[in-house]
């Protein structure tokens, strides 16, 4: 089982993210997570939104930095 990684592992700013790049390990931490009992409260469109909502933080400049 892979580690948790502890620093960001997306730094470059003019890399293209989709769904898939990062939906499996998003899904792996909530796995993980809830496996360790911890409770995982997603405001909006819940989990299935997650990835998407990580995505458009990611790509904004100032949410990112």
């Amino acid at each position: 089982m892979p580690e948790f990684k502890t620093e960001p592992y997306i730094t470059d700013s003019h890399h293209h993210l989709s769904h898939q790049d990062f939906s499996s390990d998003i899904e792996e931490v909530i796995g993980r997570a809830r496996e360790a009992g911890v409770e995982i409260l997603i405001e909006g469109g819940g989990e299935v939104a997650l990835p998407y909502y990580l995505k458009n933080c990611l790509s904004d400049p100032y949410l990112r930095n």
